[in-house]
């Protein structure tokens, strides 16, 4: 028999001159079980709703047609943290008679690369208009016609 009775959790708390029966060890066993596995068990104890959202839902996948339009706002499900935007089924960026042309963005409203913009709910891309200077980049991100993907990132 431990000489001062139990712990926060119930458990035996022992003493160098106590002569424990093995009894108690069962008991404090079954407790510390019982406790884990309740825990454990817990699926609401150590995450918040806004951390089950991000891990439940962290991104969204969506898509629009180019209209060509020199610069063009998408209205987003959600305020992302970071947005991915691309035109499908091409590479990032190509080279074209002189210009390099940019296919893909990669922002957060804090900034990012050349073509596209964030803001709230609102994605805003660039298309560029007639035919860029040597050397240069010329966004292509609205192209008439195009088919567009973006990733959300929460």
């Amino acid at each position: 028999m431990p000489t001062e009775q139990k712990t926060s959790l119930g458990l035996n708390r022992w003493q160098g001159t106590d002569k424990p029966a093995r009894s108690d060890f069962v008991a404090d066993n079954e407790t510390l079980d019982a406790l884990l596995t309740e825990h454990f068990g817990d699926t609401q104890a150590h995450l918040s709703a806004e951390d089950r959202l991000l891990l439940g839902n962290g991104t969204e996948v969506g898509s629009y047609n180019g209209n060509g339009a020199a610069s063009r706002n998408i209205t987003l499900p959600f305020a992302p943290k970071a947005a991915l935007v691309f035109q499908m089924d091409i590479p990032p960026t190509e080279y074209r008679s002189g210009y390099y042309r940019v296919n893909f963005a990669f922002v957060t409203e804090e900034g990012g690369s050349q073509g596209a913009a964030l803001s709230g709910t609102t994605l805003t891309v660039q298309q560029a208009q007639g035919s860029p200077a040597a050397n240069s980049m010329a966004n292509n991100l609205n192209q008439a016609g195009g088919g567009y993907g973006y990733f959300l990132f929460r």
